[in-house]
């Protein structure tokens, strides 16, 4: 199973932090995890760890209507600096 998708469909587990510091989840894997809490409330807080230039886009779309999310860390992955 995997984490975004078991947060999708427990969207009632009590599950309030989710942590992947000094993680690389790539792209697919930062978007599955913001579509995640997206869907369930009770996340409240994530550490994205390591993302990319192309996932902070992603990330600001995704969360542009999430209304539940209190804190979200990422941190610039030094092989894929970000663009300004």
């Amino acid at each position: 199973m995997f984490i975004g998708q078991g947060l999708i469909d427990n969207i009632d587990h009590p599950v309030s932090k989710i942590s992947f510091k000094n993680c690389d989840l790539g792209e697919a894997g930062v978007h599955r995890i913001i579509e995640a809490s997206n869907s369930n409330h009770n996340v409240k807080k994530i550490n994205l760890g390591l993302v990319s230039d192309r996932s902070l886009k992603s990330i600001g779309e995704l969360l542009k209507n999430n209304s539940s999310l209190e804190k979200l860390k990422f941190a610039e992955h030094k092989q894929k600096l970000w663009s300004t």
